[in-house]
């Protein structure tokens, strides 16, 4: 039980550090980059609110495609980033899914039961 503790606080934390990696660098993005990057962005405040969450999930990406400026006829590129984007999607669905079914397997102990309410006495 101490182990699967000890895992599970380690998938935390490494979950913790990857979102706030991700906030960081989405939050640097919207500052910095954006208004350069794209002409339309330009004042609206309401399009990075929408826009944050996806860069701090998918600040890898951010972070590659950091200095680069968007041109025509990068379809092929695009499509490459897609498919390896739904791959490593696709591989996380499974990894989580095997997880589940691996967690369910293993015997974890019931938790005591407590009653919750008004003893007989307090009714009188």
């Amino acid at each position: 039980m101490a182990a699967m503790l000890t895992a599970a606080h380690v998938i935390m934390a490494l979950g913790s550090a990857y979102l706030l990696t991700g906030a960081v660098v989405a939050l640097a993005f919207l500052i910095f980059r954006l208004d350069r990057r794209e002409d339309a962005a330009h004042g609206s405040y309401a399009f990075r609110a929408l826009i944050a969450p996806g860069l701090t999930l998918l600040w890898p990406v951010v972070i590659r495609n950091w200095g680069e400026t968007p041109q025509c006829g990068e379809r092929r590129r695009h499509q490459q980033a897609h498919r390896m984007l739904w791959f490593a999607i696709t591989l996380l669905l499974v990894l989580t899914g095997a997880l589940t079914i691996w967690l369910r397997s293993v015997d974890v102990p019931n938790p005591p039961s407590i009653r919750i309410g008004l003893s007989q006495g307090a009714l009188a």
